[in-house]
């Protein structure tokens, strides 16, 4: 991402070089991270834990079952995990465990940016979720620029960028404001 000055010189704007959606990197992405071991019931336990903000029984398959989180639960070829459910139902306990579960993960960047078979990656599934509240949707985007691992030259299928995605869903000012004066 590289920040430019406005001509009145005040104001800063962030411009992002999102390259075209790439089918291929999206693939690689995936296959370098996601993993298909998980019978339907535990996909369906991740699921429901994921979309309802079921927080204990994230911590249970997790921690006790051990079941990997790292696994497409939704309909098979559409690639959505924990992470894309979680940032499009808004459940933040949720999503702030998964992070830190995957905090010191050497492919967190590529599972941070895991795209859907339209492109959107969990931040993407966010800001264009039909689901939550804007004052929600800020704090999930506040988790997901908090990582610092966010690939800003995503583009989903259909060609919007991030910045298109926040400036069609009125959060263009609250992005801006998080990647300018975040310390």
């Amino acid at each position: 991402m590289e920040i430019s000055i406005s001509q009145d010189g005040l104001s800063f704007v962030p411009k992002v070089t999102a390259e075209k959606y790439n089918p291929e990197k999206a693939s690689k992405r995936r296959s370098r991270v996601l993993v298909k071991k998980l019978k339907t019931a535990d996909k369906m336990e991740i699921y429901a834990s994921a979309t309802q903000g079921k927080l204990e029984i994230m911590k249970t398959l997790i921690e006790e079952k051990k079941v990997s989180i790292l696994e497409e639960v939704s309909k098979s070829g559409y690639f959505w995990t924990a992470f894309h459910f979680a940032s499009h139902y808004g459940s933040v306990d949720v999503l702030n465990y998964l992070v830190d579960c995957f905090w010191d993960h050497p492919y967190k960047f590529d599972i941070f940016n895991i795209q859907t078979i339209e492109g959107k990656t969990p931040l993407f599934c966010c800001i264009s979720s039909g689901d939550i509240k804007k004052d929600k949707k800020k704090e999930i985007i506040k988790i997901w620029i908090d990582t610092q691992n966010i690939d800003f030259s995503l583009r989903k299928k259909t060609g919007e960028d991030l910045l298109q995605l926040a400036k069609k869903n009125s959060l263009y000012e609250y992005l801006e404001e998080l990647l300018l004066f975040e310390d």
